[in-house]
């Protein structure tokens, strides 16, 4: 299954409900979520719609990055890591607040993030995202730069769930 499936509309805000129901989805959500069902076509759709706008924000974020380093490398300044609040971009959904007055976002936030922990939690959830739209190469892609990323990757079971599960679709499975 490709993002090009989903419907060729620009990514807008989500709202509250949508946002609380992506950020409840998991790699444990796999095999009891059916996406392919027609009661779950909503669902999917935004399931399509997150992804599409994750990696439109993943490839905006290095393209900038590729531009900044070769300035900096000009300059000959130092790179000091950038803190930003998590998701606060036009392509990435905003926190929202609904009618309980209850932050709802799809990455998990302490405060604030480095732009790398976001891209660590981005890989995640893109991995949880395309598994259970049982993308399993893309599902392995993203998850495989989770593990790159993220020292304490052992500690994030849905992460190690869903990587089995992807590791048990390629038949790599040793005992």
């Amino acid at each position: 299954m490709n993002v090009e499936e989903s419907k060729d509309e620009a990514p807008s805000a989500f709202t509250g409900e949508e946002l609380e129901m992506l950020s409840e989805l998991d790699s444990t959500s796999f095999g009891f979520l059916k996406l392919n069902k027609p009661e779950e076509s909503k669902k999917k759709s935004l399931v399509f719609k997150i992804i599409k706008c994750l990696e439109k924000y993943l490839q905006k974020e290095f393209q900038n990055k590729e531009n900044d380093s070769s300035v900096l490398n000009k300059n000959n300044s130092e790179n000091t890591p950038e803190k930003s609040s998590a998701m606060c971009t036009e392509d990435v959904p905003h926190e929202e607040s609904n009618s309980s007055d209850k932050t709802i976002t799809i990455l998990p936030t302490t405060e604030e993030l480095t732009k790398e922990e976001i891209y660590v939690q981005i890989f995640r959830k893109l991995g949880h995202f395309h598994l259970l739209l049982e993308d399993y190469v893309k599902a392995l892609s993203a998850y495989q730069m989770y593990l790159q990323l993220n020292d304490d990757h052992w500690k994030d079971m849905p992460f190690m769930y869903g990587l089995g599960i992807v590791y048990f679709h390629y038949n790599e499975h040793f005992w």
